[in-house]
């Protein structure tokens, strides 16, 4: 016969686990999956493989930097050490920050959008510069010029600085270059904005945007056979909608195009799909040798300047 105190402490334990749980506050914003339709999963191979080769680049990124972050010291010229390291700390701290991830998000967001776009925006604008030019023409100067060039170049560059520019002002690391700029000196205050926007950098995506790709991955990675049920079946559809009697050209046409785009999809979505599961074991590891590595080679900065007192 079981005592009455032993069920009564297993009582206590449930209710307990039922009160952590029902106090726990469910999340404001569910979103459903978008993996049954066939636009997303048209999409999803590239998306995937856009993660995984974002992944990469950061992660070269980070190694470039650690290899680099090292000779910063000797980029300076009788700077106040007091003033180097402030400005290593604050950098760093910025990195971590809420404010800096969404900076740096959308800054990533634009970017993207303005590479994939580019050409399109480029020919439009290159378009107008054309036209405009053309009703200043005289007759003796009918000179044909080609705009796109340029006007893609600096459309690019542009909004490169303009995104740098953004990102600078809110620093505050490079607030504390400014109040010290005189003192610092010209050369010595611009290796400290350049180190500093390094350190930034490499803190962010060492401490989050390496994170929030994991997170990315595994949400993208258990999609994956909802997507492929999807593209299975949105092929089947396709296929035979295509082949009903009577439908106009231009129909047969459109349908036949977007078959020859998902069965491109789904040719390619085993591949990238295996290729991010493989990634994806080994992203914890990476993250927490990064992390390592970063803080120990900013520990050995920032004692390379303290030793200088």
């Amino acid at each position: 016969m079981k005592s009455k105190y032993v069920v009564s402490s297993k009582l206590v334990v449930l209710l307990g686990f039922c009160a952590i749980a029902c106090s726990t506050p469910k999340p404001e914003i569910v979103y459903a999956s978008t993996a049954e339709h066939s636009g997303y999963a048209m999409a999803y191979p590239a998306r995937l493989q856009a993660l995984i080769d974002t992944w990469n680049a950061r992660v070269k990124e980070s190694q470039d930097n650690l290899a680099e972050i090292p000779t910063f010291p000797g980029r300076l010229a009788n700077a106040d050490p007091k003033v180097a390291v402030a400005v290593i700390e604050r950098a760093d701290e910025e990195g971590r920050g809420k404010a800096y991830a969404e900076a740096a998000q959308g800054d990533t967001a634009v970017r993207t959008f303005f590479d994939e776009e580019r050409e399109g925006i480029s020919r439009r604008v290159s378009g107008a510069a054309d036209a405009a030019s053309k009703k200043q023409t005289c007759e003796m100067c009918k000179i044909e010029i080609d705009f796109y060039g340029s006007v893609s170049y600096a459309l690019k560059d542009s909004v490169n600085k303009a995104l740098d520019e953004r990102m600078e002002t809110r620093s505050e690391a490079w607030m504390l270059i400014d109040r010290n700029r005189t003192a610092l000196g010209k050369k010595n205050a611009a290796a400290l904005e350049e180190e500093s926007v390094r350190i930034s950098r490499m803190s962010y995506i060492v401490h989050i945007e390496l994170v929030a790709m994991k997170l990315e991955m595994s949400r993208l990675l258990a999609e994956a056979g909802d997507v492929e049920d999807t593209l299975d079946d949105v092929i089947t559809e396709e296929k035979a909608s295509a082949a009903k009697e009577g439908r106009a050209k231009q129909e047969k046409q459109a349908s036949e195009a977007r078959i020859k785009a998902l069965e491109q999809s789904r040719s390619g979505l085993d591949a990238v799909v295996a290729n991010a599961k493989k990634l994806s074991t080994s992203m914890p590891a990476r993250i927490d040798s990064l992390r390592k590595d970063y803080e120990k080679t900013l520990d050995n900065l920032t004692d390379s300047f303290e030793e200088m007192h």
